[in-house]
């Protein structure tokens, strides 16, 4: 999910952090990544660290051939003719009204626009196989069954080797 942050009404990626295995056939060069060795140079199978904008929020802003989305909201035709409509003559007055602080909210933003929001594999577990005829919830392993519909197919659970019960 596409992660974003408003400056002002004006959506741009967030800032993101994530590890992963390079399988793009090819070494990878990049400041926004860091390699086992602490290089930005990774080769082929190598684990890495990327941190940078949030990597569909980029695809999605591409795919528009937009920079950021939203509108600052004191040039929004809306806001503005809002703040007219409540009997202010700039938007400025309605905010001082309000008691927004733009400045204290902009370095509020650009904070949030910093933090890095942390993602990719934390833990690799053993694929756990599912019991596909039920669990008997008695506590007897013996009773819970593996396999596909109809009898011919039903098979004790403790005959089956390698699977867990869940």
């Amino acid at each position: 999910m596409a992660k974003f942050v408003s400056i002002g009404g004006e959506w741009s990626p967030r800032q993101e952090s994530f590890s992963m295995t390079n399988t793009f056939g090819k070494t990878l060069i990049s400041d926004l990544i860091v390699g086992p060795d602490g290089s930005h140079e990774v080769k082929e199978g190598d684990l890495f660290i990327y941190t940078g904008p949030d990597r569909e929020a980029v695809k999605m802003l591409k795919a528009e051939n937009l920079d950021f989305f939203g509108r600052n909201f004191k040039t929004d035709p809306e806001f503005l003719q809002a703040t007219r409509n409540m009997g202010f003559n700039t938007p400025a007055d309605y905010l001082k009204q309000i008691g927004f602080d733009e400045e204290e909210e902009t370095k509020k933003q650009k904070k949030n626009a910093k933090k890095i929001v942390k993602g990719g594999i934390k833990k690799v577990s053993e694929e756990v196989a599912y019991l596909a005829g039920g669990k008997d919830s008695t506590g007897n392993k013996d009773n819970n069954f593996v396999g596909g519909f109809g009898p011919e197919k039903l098979r004790n659970a403790k005959e089956v080797k390698n699977v867990k019960s869940i």
